[in-house]
C-alpha cells in the first residue's frame, strides 16, 4: 500500500479538498479562520500550504463567520457546505450560538476548533477548562448537544474515521447539522503514514429515500378519506427540490398549500393554490383553511409552535395529521400519520395512487380578500411626507421589487411581518425563525450568481445595529468561492433599518442632548442604491421633504459611477458603523480641518499616482484539452461540451479559452456560444505544412482559420509545423521526433517568416509552438528556429513543453523574452518525463500516464514565480494560458484547472504582472 507523510491538519485539509458535491466542484467549499492558539501552527500552516486549492477567508468574529457559512449551505440548498476553525477557548464558544443555529435548522457546518494538548504535557494551557470531576473535559464539549455529530482528534490517524463520519451526517437529508471535530492542538502537527487512497475523490450524493410500501398505503388511505385535506409546505420542500412537484399535486388535486416561514417561495405567492403564510404570523385565508381542515399534510416541516399557533389552529375535531419528513422524529410528531420519505420522492409515489382524485378547493375569495387587505396596509401614507409604519415601508419596497427580487431578514418582529404580508416570488424568500438570525442577512449574498441572471437583493434588519456589516461584502460569493461584487454584476440591494425602541432609551441616555435635537425624525430609514445627488452606488435614505413614493420610484444605482461618492450624505452621521458601506466608519480617525501643508502634500500624492507605471494587461485562458483530447479523442470522449464550458467559464472563471474540435466551426456561432459562458475566443492550433508545400499554398489553406480568429477579435495566430510531426501518433516514441538540418531550418525559417508577414498585414501576430514530437523541440531547436526568422515570427513559450524538451524554463524565456507573444503555463510531472524518455514511450503514453499538470500541482516541477517575474520585467501583454492535457477521468478537469488558475493569480500578483 503506497502511503503519503503528512501531518494530521495537512492530511484533513488535502481530503476535504477531494471531497465533491454532484456536480463535481468541491462540496466542502471552502474554510472561515480567525488564527489563534490552538490552531495556527497546525492547521494554519496546513491551509496556508493548500491555499490555491481549498481557500480560506478570514472572519471578523467567530459568530458571523459561521452563520456566513451557514447561510451558505441554505441558499446552495444543503448540496454544498463550508467550514469554519477557531482557537481555543473563547474562540471556540463563540460559534456554539451558529451551531445551535444550523441544529436547530438541519443545516451542514463543519466546525473545527482548535483543543487541549492530546498529551497534557502542557496542562493547563491558556484558556483551558478545567474540571475538577473530569480530566478530559475542555470548552469544546459545549458543542456537543449542538452537534450532530462530535469527535476530539487526539490521535494523527483517527481523521481517517472522523472526517468520513461527519460529511456523511451532513450530506445525511435526515441527520443533517453540525459536526464538531474538535482538533487538538498537538495532534494537528503530528506526522502519520497516509494511505494515498485516503485522499481519492469522492463524490458525496444527497439520498432521496422512497417511502415504505405499508406507509405509502396508510398515507393514500387518509387522502382518499379526506374532504377539506390542506399541504403545510415546509424547508424540506425547497432542500428536495420538489417545487414544481408540489405545485402539480397541488393543481391536480385541488389542495390548498399553505407555507411556513422556512417553506414560503417553494410557490410563488400568486400560485392558484397558494393561500399564504400559515400560523402565528401568517395570513387569515390560510388559517381559516387550516381550522375547516380534516387532513394536514405536512410536507418538510417539523410543525413548530408558529407554524401550529400551539396547536391551537387546527380546530377540526377530526382533522388528522399526515406528516411526509425524511426525518422519522418529525414524522411521528403529535400522532401523525408517518411517511418517511423524500418530499419529491413521496409526491411522486402519491400521485398515481391518487389519480381522478380531486377535492373542493377553498373559496377563492379568501385569497383576495387577504390581498386587499395586505394592499390596504402597505399603501402610501394618505399625507404623502408622513413616518411610514412598518407595513408601509414593505409596501414600497415591494413595489420597487421585481420578480427576481430576494428579500432576506434579521433578527426581530420583520421577520414575523415580512412572513405574513410580504409577496414572494418563487425562491424569493430567505428568512427563519429557527434561531438567532443575523445570518440571515448572507443567504442571497452567498448563492452569488448560482441561479443565473443577477437579482435584486433586499435585506430588511429587525433587531437593532447590524455589527458585521464589513463581513456582509465577503459573505457574497459566487460557489467556486470568487468574491462576487455587486458594483460589477449589477445587483442592487435595498437595505432597511428598523432600530428597536430600547435603542432609542438607551441612546437618549448616553448621547448629549445637542446631537438628540437633530431635526431629522428618529425612525424607519429606507436606503437603497440612487443615482441622485451625484451619488452612483451609495445608500439612499428616506428623510423629510421627500415622500415614500418620491423614495421607491427613485432610479437605481449606476454600477460605473463612484459609488462613495453620496455615502456622506445618504447616512446618518450617527449610524455609519452600523449601515455604511465598506469599513466601519466607527473605526476611522476624525476629520479635522485641511491646512496648505496637508493640501500639498495630497497633491503631490496624486502626482505621484499619475507617474506609476500601467501594469500589463493580462488575461487568463485554457484550453479545452484538459476536457477533451485534440489529439486522441477517445479521451475525454463522454464529457458533454456544456460541461467544459460551464466549468471553464462559469465555476472557474477564466477570461478565455482556446480552440478544440468540440467548438462550431462557423465563427459567429463560435463567438455567441462562448459569449454565453463568459468566455473570449483566444485563438486557435494551426498545422502549417510549409515543409511540402508552397507559401502561397499555405496561405490559401489558412483563409478559413484566419476569418474565424479575425471575427472573434484574436491577437495571435499559434502555428505549429505538423508535416512530418509525431505527437499524434501512439505508436512511436516521442524520442524518434523528426529533426532538420541547419540548412533546412533555414530554409524553413525563411518560408515561416514570409508566411508571418502576410498575417501581420491582416492584423495577426504568428506565435510559433515548440512541441515535443516536432522539428522544433530542445533549447537548440528554439534557438535556431528564433535566428532563422524574422522580426514577423514571434514565439509561444510553452513552460511544459520546454521542460519537457529538456531546456531550462527560466534560461530559455529569459534568452527570447522579447519576441514572446503568448504563454502556454503548462507543468510537468518529472518522474512521469523521465519514463517517457528512458522507456521509450509515445508523447500520447505520456499524456494518459500524466506526464503533465497544472501551475500549483504538488507533484509539479516548474517553479512558475521566476517565469512570471520575467514577463513583468518585459511588460508582457497578453493571454497567459492553462494547456494542460491530463486524462480526465483520473484527474477531474475542474479541480486541477482550478488550482492552476489560483496559483497563476497569486503568483502574477506577487510579480507584479498584475
Amino acid at each position: 500500500m503506497k502511503t503519503i507523510r503528512l501531518t494530521a491538519a495537512q492530511a484533513m485539509v488535502r481530503w476535504l479538498a477531494n471531497q465533491q458535491a454532484e456536480d463535481g466542484t468541491r462540496f466542502v467549499e471552502g474554510i472561515w479562520a480567525i488564527f489563534g492558539h490552538g490552531n495556527v501552527a497546525g492547521l494554519g500552516e496546513a491551509l496556508h500550504g493548500m491555499r490555491d486549492t481549498f481557500p480560506t477567508w478570514r472572519g471578523h468574529n467567530e459568530q458571523t463567520m459561521a452563520h456566513t457559512a451557514i447561510a451558505y449551505a441554505k441558499a446552495s440548498k444543503r448540496k454544498k457546505a463550508m467550514a469554519v476553525t477557531t482557537s481555543i477557548g473563547p474562540g471556540a464558544t463563540n460559534v456554539v450560538t451558529a451551531a445551535a443555529l444550523a441544529y436547530v435548522n438541519r443545516l451542514p457546518l463543519l466546525i473545527i476548533p482548535g483543543d487541549v494538548f492530546a498529551n497534557r504535557a502542557p496542562d493547563p494551557v491558556l484558556q483551558q477548562v478545567e474540571d475538577f470531576a473530569d480530566g478530559t473535559v475542555s470548552a469544546n464539549d459545549c458543542f456537543r448537544p449542538v452537534s450532530r455529530y462530535f469527535d476530539r482528534i487526539m490521535r494523527p490517524e483517527q481523521i481517517m474515521t472522523a472526517l468520513p463520519r461527519a460529511l456523511r451526517v451532513m450530506t445525511d437529508p435526515a441527520e443533517c447539522g453540525p459536526a464538531t471535530l474538535a482538533f487538538c492542538q498537538d495532534v494537528q502537527a503530528e506526522a502519520y503514514d497516509y494511505p494515498e487512497s485516503f485522499f481519492a475523490p469522492k463524490v458525496w450524493r444527497i439520498r432521496r429515500p422512497e417511502p415504505d410500501a405499508v406507509e405509502l398505503e396508510q398515507a393514500i388511505a387518509a387522502l382518499r378519506a379526506a374532504k377539506a385535506p390542506v399541504i403545510v409546505a415546509g424547508g424540506g420542500v425547497i432542500y428536495s427540490e420538489a417545487e414544481q412537484a408540489l405545485a402539480d399535486f397541488a393543481t391536480a388535486h385541488g389542495i390548498p398549500v399553505v407555507e411556513t416561514q422556512a417553506g414560503k417561495s417553494a410557490l410563488p405567492h400568486n400560485h392558484a393554490m397558494n393561500f399564504g403564510p400559515v400560523g402565528v404570523t401568517g395570513a387569515s385565508s390560510a388559517n381559516i383553511v387550516c381550522e375547516a381542515a380534516d387532513l394536514v399534510i405536512g410536507i418538510g416541516t417539523r410543525f413548530q409552535d408558529f407554524t401550529t399557533g400551539s396547536w391551537s389552529l387546527f380546530k377540526n375535531p377530526a382533522r388528522r395529521i399526515l406528516a411526509i419528513n425524511v426525518q422519522p422524529y418529525d414524522a411521528g410528531k403529535h400522532g401523525a400519520i408517518s411517511l418517511v420519505a423524500d418530499a419529491r420522492a413521496a409526491l411522486a409515489a402519491l400521485t398515481p395512487a391518487l389519480e381522478g382524485v380531486t377535492y373542493t378547493a377553498p373559496d377563492a375569495g379568501l385569497k383576495s380578500d387577504w390581498a386587499a387587505a395586505k394592499a390596504a396596509v402597505k399603501a402610501a401614507p394618505a399625507a404623502g411626507n408622513e413616518l411610514p409604519t412598518d407595513m408601509q415601508v414593505i409596501g414600497a419596497v415591494q413595489r420597487a421589487s421585481t420578480p427576481k427580487t430576494i428579500v432576506m431578514g434579521a433578527a426581530g418582529t420583520m421577520p414575523g411581518e415580512l412572513h405574513k404580508i410580504w409577496d414572494a416570488a418563487q425562491g424569493g424568500y430567505h428568512m427563519e425563525y429557527g434561531l438567532f438570525l443575523q445570518w440571515a442577512t448572507k443567504s442571497a449574498g452567498a448563492r452569488g450568481d448560482k441561479d443565473g441572471p443577477p437579482r435584486r437583493r433586499c435585506r430588511l434588519h429587525g433587531g437593532g445595529r447590524v455589527l458585521y456589516d464589513g463581513q456582509q461584502r465577503t459573505g457574497h460569493r459566487r460557489d467556486d468561492g470568487r468574491p462576487l461584487h455587486r458594483r460589477h454584476h449589477r445587483q442592487p440591494r435595498l437595505r432597511l433599518h428598523q432600530p428597536p425602541a430600547e435603542t432609542h432609551r438607551r441612546r437618549a441616555l448616553q448621547q448629549p442632548a445637542r446631537r438628540r435635537l437633530s431635526r431629522e425624525p428618529v425612525g424607519h430609514r429606507l436606503h437603497r442604491p440612487c443615482r441622485q445627488h451625484g451619488g452612483a452606488g451609495g445608500q439612499g435614505r428616506l428623510r423629510r421633504g421627500t415622500g415614500i413614493e418620491d423614495h421607491r420610484t427613485a432610479r437605481g444605482h449606476h454600477p460605473r459611477r463612484h459609488r462613495h461618492r453620496y455615502r456622506p450624505h445618504a447616512l446618518h452621521r450617527r449610524r455609519r458603523d452600523v449601515v455604511g458601506s465598506g469599513r466601519p466608519r466607527s473605526l476611522r480617525p476624525p476629520r479635522r480641518q485641511r491646512g496648505a501643508a496637508d493640501i500639498r502634500s495630497q497633491q503631490g500624492k496624486t502626482a505621484a499616482c499619475r507617474l506609476k507605471p500601467r501594469k500589463s494587461m493580462i488575461l487568463f485562458g485554457t484550453n479545452p484539452i484538459a476536457w477533451a483530447n485534440d489529439d486522441d479523442r477517445t479521451i475525454g470522449a463522454d464529457i458533454p461540451t456544456t460541461r467544459i464550458l460551464d466549468e471553464a467559464g462559469r465555476q472557474i472563471g477564466f477570461d478565455g479559452i482556446e480552440n478544440g474540435h468540440r467548438w462550431p466551426d462557423e465563427p459567429e456561432a463560435l463567438r455567441a456560444l462562448l459569449a454565453s459562458y463568459g468566455l473570449k475566443f483566444i485563438s486557435g492550433w494551426y498545422s502549417t505544412e510549409l515543409l511540402t508545400r508552397s507559401v502561397e499554398d499555405e496561405i490559401a489553406a489558412c483563409q478559413h482559420h484566419l476569418a474565424k480568429l479575425k471575427h472573434n477579435g484574436c491577437k495571435v495566430m499559434i502555428v505549429c509545423e505538423t508535416s512530418n510531426a509525431i505527437h499524434g501518433d501512439a505508436g512511436r516514441a516521442v524520442n524518434d521526433r523528426p529533426t532538420l538540418s541547419a540548412g533546412e531550418m533555414q530554409d524553413f525559417g525563411a518560408k515561416l517568416e514570409a508566411f508571418a508577414a502576410y498575417l501581420a498585414g491582416q492584423g495577426v501576430t504568428l506565435v510559433y509552438h515548440h512541441h515535443m514530437g516536432t522539428i522544433v523541440e530542445s533549447p537548440a531547436d528554439i534557438d535556431a528556429f528564433m535566428a532563422a526568422t524574422g522580426p514577423h515570427t514571434h514565439l509561444l513559450f510553452d513552460a511544459g513543453h520546454c521542460a519537457f524538451g529538456g531546456g531550462d524554463p527560466v534560461a530559455v524565456l529569459t534568452k527570447h523574452i522579447a519576441r514572446v507573444r503568448h504563454f502556454h503555463a503548462k507543468n510537468i510531472r518529472p518522474a512521469v518525463v523521465e519514463k517517457v524518455r528512458n522507456e521509450g514511450w509515445s508523447f500520447l503514453k505520456g499524456v494518459v500516464e500524466g506526464a503533465f499538470t497544472v501551475p500549483g500541482d504538488q507533484e509539479g516541477g516548474i517553479d512558475f514565480g521566476p517565469l512570471l517575474k520575467i514577463l513583468a520585467g518585459a511588460k508582457y501583454d497578453g493571454w497567459i494560458v492553462i494547456e494542460a492535457e491530463q486524462d480526465p477521468n483520473v484527474r477531474n478537469p475542474l479541480l486541477y484547472q482550478t488550482l492552476g488558475l489560483a496559483t497563476l493569480k497569486r503568483l502574477s500578483r506577487e510579480a507584479g504582472l498584475v
